[in-house]
């Protein structure tokens, strides 16, 4: 197994690099103008590219072919034997309650019609060499750097505990997988040759604010209200990831998740 890793800053690429290591995975480690410039001899000693860069500008405006990294890494690699795993997200399925990869469409924001756009481009590219991953939230832990292009749930976690006040509504739930989780799915994925498609990463089940929450703070010190406001209202989702289990024949539980984040939230301060 083989690996190239586009991006060196992103909350992905640096749990992927550290998992790497302990795997002693063959991996190299690159930004994307750099994997640009990379040598036809030199791809071919890797057999999977997983791209984890982020353009903001993917994020904010509305699809533009030159701000697309995805299709400069699918035309990078086209007429070569590698298979590229391109990161995309649920939100491509709009506010939908538990979609599977065949469910309708309907994107909402333009980082998410952006992703699909890009989808399809790479798709009528690579084929059989393009495996496309829909993720749900990933949670773990990030150094507090200032600048993001875009927050994630932990963000919004280290600005509600420098409060030391939570207000959401108690019962809304989301999927969440650790960031652990994700890059064992992801090694599975990678050991696999013959892998291909659309796959929803997840874990399959509501996993509620509330108790997402109270494992976080479990074994902090400091003490943190939660309050419950029932007028907040917001997306709640399930992807549906059996396509995925089938084919990789993997568990991912709540309990491997809480203990993830009681384990990680006492790091966050």
């Amino acid at each position: 197994m083989s690996i190239i890793v586009i991006g060196k800053r992103g909350f992905i690429a640096q749990n992927l690099v550290i998992f790497f290591k302990k795997k002693n995975i063959k991996f190299l480690n690159i930004s994307l103008n750099n994997f640009l410039k990379l040598k036809k001899s030199d791809l071919l000693k890797f057999e999977n590219v997983i791209n984890c860069s982020i353009n903001k500008k993917i994020i904010k405006y509305k699809y533009k072919v030159e701000h697309d990294f995805d299709l400069k890494i699918t035309n990078k690699i086209k007429f070569l034997d590698i298979r590229y795993i391109f990161l995309s997200t649920r939100k491509v399925y709009g506010n939908k309650k538990y979609p599977n990869e065949n469910s309708y469409l309907s994107p909402r924001c333009n980082y998410s019609k952006n992703k699909l756009i890009s989808e399809k481009k790479c798709f009528q590219i690579l084929t059989n060499k393009l495996l496309v991953l829909r993720i749900s939230n990933l949670i773990g832990y990030r150094s507090h750097i200032k600048k993001r292009l875009h927050k994630t749930f932990i963000d919004y976690y280290y600005d509600n505990l420098r409060k030391k006040k939570f207000v959401f509504n108690f019962s809304d739930y989301k999927d969440f997988l650790s960031i652990d989780q994700f890059c064992i799915i992801l090694y599975k994925i990678c050991q696999m040759k013959n892998i291909s498609g659309i796959f929803n990463v997840s874990m399959g089940k509501k996993i509620y604010l509330i108790d997402l929450i109270n494992s976080l703070i479990k074994y902090h010190p400091k003490n943190i209200s939660l309050i419950d406001n029932k007028k907040i209202k917001s997306d709640n989702f399930v992807l549906n990831n059996k396509k995925l289990l089938r084919k990789i024949k993997i568990n991912v539980s709540k309990n491997k998740l809480f203990n993830f984040c009681n384990n990680i939230g006492g790091n966050i301060i």
